[in-house]
């Protein structure tokens, strides 16, 4: 590709991979290794000129000092290393503490807690910082008013983040790591006094703009959904999209759309460069017209909220249209790569988030693939030259994205190139339409036809994704992705989107190795699927669920029969489907004893306390369950159990009664309610 600093790239490449192990492992003497490093790539530089043999070893040291440096920026930015930081301290967690803090994002509230992030100021009267989740109760009567920059200071507990406790859960401690919190804090709404924040936040004057356009809005006709999708398309705010809405997107493969990206920042890219193009005429519009794009582009940002992901895609095309305005010769990957760099310069937990990898995945593909896709065809016309830029943008950046989308979201919607042709267009339309309705109801001069047009065209918009989202034969869920097929498959579209004209051997050799190793990994993987076979005692509260997964088939066992469809649906067995890749789902009565690979005999006793008295040459394992009244040292006379598990719906009384028992008796003991789900093949071998 002409004007790529190839250089350039792989430094910013290396410095990534040097961000990553910052997180994973630490280096002894990395600052001295960094040090020396860097001399001896300055030194062999010099030399170089000279002797040309060593060029390599310049080379090598040279990229061991950019990896240092990425691997410094991650530790500075690591919370171990702030002496200041609540990790540091010795707090009591899950007691009342006393704490002060500065709100500094606004979350979606769920039914039971208002959430916001907040900056810790002091933690039981000991000065502290970091970032904490704050919980605030939600009841009918108390209805919590903070906005950013408020102080808060109170009571409440303080929460650790836990691990998963079925073992396909979302890991959320995982996920609050990678945005920098490490705890929660708990309280009630009476436990708190807020102080209003009287001095100039620009995070929460943003804030109030939003809400009093949002009022604003509410003064005209449009419909209460209509104003959400405004809320959600211009100023960075979907809390108030309703669920159904928000399937239907989902559905139709353009759930991208309902949060503020790359897609939006990019379009109002493209009015702002149509707005300005009448500037092109005067060498003083020349030198004019990339500061207006960038006043427009940042402008559009601050009306978003400035959120992370609008923030990141305000930079990323930053760089790419001063790249482009300025005339400069350089090529587009070259501003992609500078403006990865320098977000994660900033904030280096930032290359963990699913929107940050999305994002620049689909302007990857977008700036390397879509302009070969375009020259497959020739259009004459304008309306197809629109809509053929229109797919081939879509299939570049839907090739490019896949394996991600595939491993994090395991479903794929086969109607997703019809619903981006149909609704492309229009969005332009809705963003630049809506930035006018927005002005005008600001100033108080939004005529009713407008308004009319406006709600219209949002209607239709609605109706039309609920169409596309209607055809559930075209819903792939529930598929097996790994992260050896994830891996797999990025080397695939790697080699696709720098296939180069001019090697083309080099190319098309690459591209068919890869593609074919990843066909063998495939088979051998979904070779294994069908062959599974895994028993899994679930961790459900109030309820005992044994999943018996073989294949893609789950046969779930419960006592819970009478609800088996809201069962189905249930976020514990969905998340179970996604990592197992299953597709069928039959709910079944518990049995009162099952055989698991010829390894373990397991017996089911309920709260009748019948067991069969019966000996076997497996180790015997016993599942109590709704708190049996039984003579537990007779059970382990007759039934020689090794092990024993209590599950969720049993008194915390008898729990501990059966423990103290099981250890008299040498008998192991695990408890579902404490100790979470339980993987029979996880278990080490009973003797």
């Amino acid at each position: 590709m002409r004007f790529l600093n190839y250089k350039f790239i792989l430094f910013t490449i290396i410095f990534g991979i040097g961000v990553i192990l910052g997180f994973h492992i630490t280096i002894p003497y990395a600052l001295l290794g960094f040090i020396l490093s860097l001399l001896i790539g300055i030194t062999t530089h010099f030399i170089v000129k000279k002797h040309r043999l060593f060029l390599s070893l310049n080379y090598v040291f040279i990229n061991i000092s950019v990896l240092l440096l990425g691997y410094f920026n991650t530790q500075v930015h690591l919370p171990k290393h702030q002496e200041q930081h609540y990790v540091n301290s010795k707090l009591t967690y899950n007691t009342p503490s006393a704490f002060k803090l500065k709100i500094t994002d606004k979350l979606k509230p769920n039914a039971f807690n208002y959430k916001f992030y907040a900056q810790v100021l002091e933690v039981n009267n000991k000065k502290l910082e970091g970032k904490v989740l704050l919980k605030i109760d939600r009841d009918s009567i108390s209805k919590i008013e903070l906005n950013i920059g408020d102080l808060v200071h109170g009571a409440g507990e303080l929460q650790k983040f836990h691990a998963p406790e079925n073992p396909q859960n979302f890991n959320y401690a995982t996920y609050m790591a990678h945005q920098n919190v490490y705890m929660a804090i708990s309280a009630e709404p009476s436990h708190l006094s807020i102080n209003k924040n009287q001095k100039f936040n620009l995070f929460n004057s943003l804030d109030k703009i939003r809400t009093n356009l949002r009022n604003q809005l509410k003064q005209y006709s449009f419909k209460e959904e209509n104003i959400s999708l405004i809320e959600a398309f211009l100023l960075g705010q979907r809390q108030n999209i309703s669920d159904k809405t928000y399937d239907d997107f989902k559905n139709a493969g353009v759930i991208h759309i309902l949060a503020v990206s790359g897609l939006h920042v990019g379009i109002i890219l493209l009015i702002l460069n149509a707005l300005t193009h009448f500037c092109i005429y005067t060498k003083f519009g020349r030198r004019l017209r990339p500061f207006l794009i960038l006043i427009g582009l940042w402008g559009f940002a601050f009306l978003a909220g400035l959120s992370p992901s609008v923030f990141r895609a305000t930079v990323m095309f930053s760089f790419l249209s001063l790249g482009m305005l300025l005339q400069k010769r350089t090529n587009s990957l070259n501003t992609l790569f500078m403006s990865a760099l320098v977000l994660v310069l900033i904030n280096p937990f930032i290359i963990f988030q699913v929107g940050f990898q999305l994002s620049y995945l689909a302007v990857f593909g977008i700036v390397t693939l879509q302009p070969r896709l375009y020259k497959l065809y020739e259009p004459r016309y304008y309306i197809d030259r629109l809509f053929w830029g229109i797919i081939t943008v879509t299939l570049a950046a839907q090739f490019s994205i896949l394996p991600l989308s595939l491993y994090y979201f395991n479903q794929f919607s086969g109607v997703f190139l019809l619903a981006n042709i149909l609704i492309l267009p229009t969005l332009s339309l809705i963003l630049g339409f809506g930035i006018l309705v927005l002005l005008l109801a600001k100033l108080g001069w939004l005529p009713s036809i407008l308004v009319e047009a406006y709600d219209f065209i949002l209607t239709k918009l609605r109706l039309l994704i609920h169409w596309l989202g209607s055809f559930e034969q075209f819903q792939f869920e529930h598929i097996l992705f790994t992260k050896t097929l994830l891996w797999s498959s990025l080397i695939v579209v790697l080699c696709a989107c720098l296939w180069s004209r001019y090697a083309k051997v080099k190319s098309y050799i690459a591209l068919n190795i890869s593609f074919a190793i990843l066909c063998l990994l495939i088979f051998f993987i979904y070779r294994d699927h069908q062959s599974q076979d895994e028993l899994i005692l679930l961790k459900a509260y109030n309820s005992l669920e044994i999943a018996h997964i073989k294949g893609a088939q789950l046969n779930l066992h419960t006592n819970r029969l009478h609800d088996s469809t809201q069962l189905k649906q249930s976020y514990r067995i969905q998340s179970l489907a996604n990592v197992y890749g299953l597709q069928s789902i039959e709910v079944k009565a518990l049995a009162y004893q099952y055989n698991y690979k010829k390894k373990f005999k397991i017996h089911y006793i309920d709260s009748t306390g019948v067991y069969e008295n019966t000996q076997h040459q497996s180790p015997t394992i016993v599942v109590i369950s709704e708190s049996p009244k039984l003579n537990l040292e007779r059970l382990i006379t007759d039934l020689k159990p090794k092990l024993l598990i209590a599950s969720t719906n049993n008194y915390k009384s008898y729990v501990e009664r059966w423990r103290e028992t099981c250890e008299a008796n040498e008998v192991s003991f695990y408890s579902i309610y404490e100790e979470g789900a339980l993987k029979f093949s996880e278990i080490k071998k009973l003797k």
